[in-house]
């Protein structure tokens, strides 16, 4: 979402996954950090009190997902890893936003990937110990936007 708005002028600058391949001409962008990921569950998931685990320990659960229309890297990250895991994810149902996917945990209908935690009272977040199981987030800009990320300010 943010793209749109750099790509339009309405912001400047953005804190964001990386930048998809069709807005490469039209946006810059420098990795920023990279954020690993955790499976969402509840509390009482046989899995909730494991230290970490590795997707395919999630090859037989329901997945709730961010919409790839919302978030397509995250969404092709989760899919990737399972198809690497040897499985598709059974996704039950789908949310906007992180803010939308963990009250759909609490509430029952599965498990979700997340990077970090819009933490609920009925969830905990597991890491993932898969070697890909990472969100990156980068700085992303509109290119007419003159930045120099090591000017002093």
């Amino acid at each position: 979402m943010h793209h749109r708005a750099l790509q339009s002028g309405a912001i400047d600058i953005a804190f964001t996954r990386p930048v998809q391949p069709s807005d490469v001409p039209s946006l810059r962008s420098e990795h920023y950090r990279s954020e690993p990921l955790h499976a969402v569950m509840l509390n009482s998931h046989p899995l909730a009190k494991k230290r970490s685990i590795f997707i395919r320990e999630l090859a037989n659960e329901r997945f709730i997902l961010n919409e790839r229309n919302h978030s397509p890297f995250a969404f092709d990250r989760l899919i990737t890893l399972c198809a690497e895991a040897g499985f598709s994810p059974r996704i039950g149902a789908t949310a906007t936003n992180a803010a939308g996917v963990v009250p759909l945990v609490e509430a029952g209908e599965g498990v979700a990937v997340l990077a970090h935690g819009w933490r609920g009272s009925e969830v905990v977040f597991v890491p993932l110990a898969d070697r890909m199981a990472f969100l990156d987030l980068v700085i992303a800009r509109a290119p007419q936007y003159e930045w120099h990320p090591y000017a002093a300010v």
